[in-house]
């Protein structure tokens, strides 16, 4: 079982594609607010595939943002809420060829409407972070609201549906897994101490598949809330993957050990689904599925995401 926790580098012969340009992505179909169980308006973006039916019904993924939200910056601290940033739309582009249903959900500008909440998020220390987004007690509830919210439409298959996490998104994205194992568990539900998730634990916010690009893989330290809680407390119950840079510059040194550290301690706890997967994607930096090159690594890299997601 152990074996198949690490990979070095990902490469799929067969799936390859040539690398895209930045023109090479697509505008969100359609902005939505999504009422959150917090009774809150949540903003999203979703994508749909060219040719879609409403009397169909598709997979599809939540998208994750960063810590630079959910769009483009008008200035070094400050977001505007008109303009996508343009690597989500390059996702949504992408999981739309493949028939997926894309939906990005904006963690940021309805908790700080001028959009500058995002200041601070992965600078300094990480107990003087804004809470208010915490990526481990906050972001995941957004992840789950996103999920809900799909699964409460017609045209969206219940069973076949994944979570992609970018960066500051992706640590949300396993604190997310690890949130699959709690609702599956009676006896964990009794724990105060794992119970930083404020949501029913119920089916409504669980998904197939949950893919995690570049995290810190920190999930102690983001605040006191989450302090510690998470020592021995990993563990994922659905498929779910990191695909690490092999050269982050932008995370601390130490962050492929604690990613590997993570999926051991997924393997060690003995529940009985399938295992957290670390892959290290070979001579890459932060941020390497959003680039104008044909390096393949990152090539086979996404087209490995793109097929995880299609055998949902």
């Amino acid at each position: 079982m152990l074996r198949k926790l690490f990979m070095m580098s990902v490469l799929i012969p067969g799936l390859a594609f040539a690398g895209w340009q930045s023109s090479d992505k697509k505008t969100a179909d359609e902005t939505v607010a999504i009422l959150t169980s917090n009774d809150e308006v949540m903003n999203a973006y979703l994508w749909l595939p060219e040719g879609y039916d409403a009397n169909n019904q598709y997979s599809a993924v939540v998208m994750v943002h960063g810590c630079g939200g959910a769009h483009y910056k008008d200035t070094a601290d400050q977001w505007t809420a008109k303009y996508v940033s343009g690597k989500y739309k390059v996702w949504g582009k992408l999981l739309n060829e493949q028939n997926t249903i894309a939906l990005l959900v904006d963690s940021f500008t309805h908790r700080d409407n001028n959009g500058d909440v995002g200041g601070g998020v992965c600078g300094g220390d990480p107990l003087e972070r804004p809470t208010k987004i915490d990526p481990i007690s906050v972001r995941p509830t957004d992840i789950a609201e996103g999920i809900a919210w799909l699964k409460s439409r017609d045209d969206i298959n219940p069973d076949k549906i994944g979570v992609l996490g970018f960066s500051n998104g992706g640590t949300s994205a396993l604190a997310f897994a690890n949130h699959g194992m709690l609702a599956s568990n009676e006896e964990q539900l009794q724990m105060d101490d794992k119970q930083w998730f404020n949501l029913p634990f119920d089916a409504q916010y669980q998904a197939s598949t949950v893919i995690s690009l570049y995290p810190g893989c920190a999930l102690n330290g983001y605040s006191d809330a989450t302090q510690d809680i998470f020592d021995d407390a990993f563990e994922t119950n659905s498929e779910s993957y990191i695909f690490a840079a092999s050269d982050d510059d932008s995370l601390p040194d130490d962050t492929l050990e604690k990613c590997h550290n993570l999926a051991l301690l997924d393997a060690g706890n003995g529940w009985e689904t399938p295992n957290l997967q670390l892959n290290v994607v070979a001579d890459t930096d932060h941020q390497f599925d959003y680039k104008e090159n044909d390096e393949a690594p990152v090539e086979q890299t996404i087209a490995r995401i793109l097929a995880l997601f299609g055998s949902m």
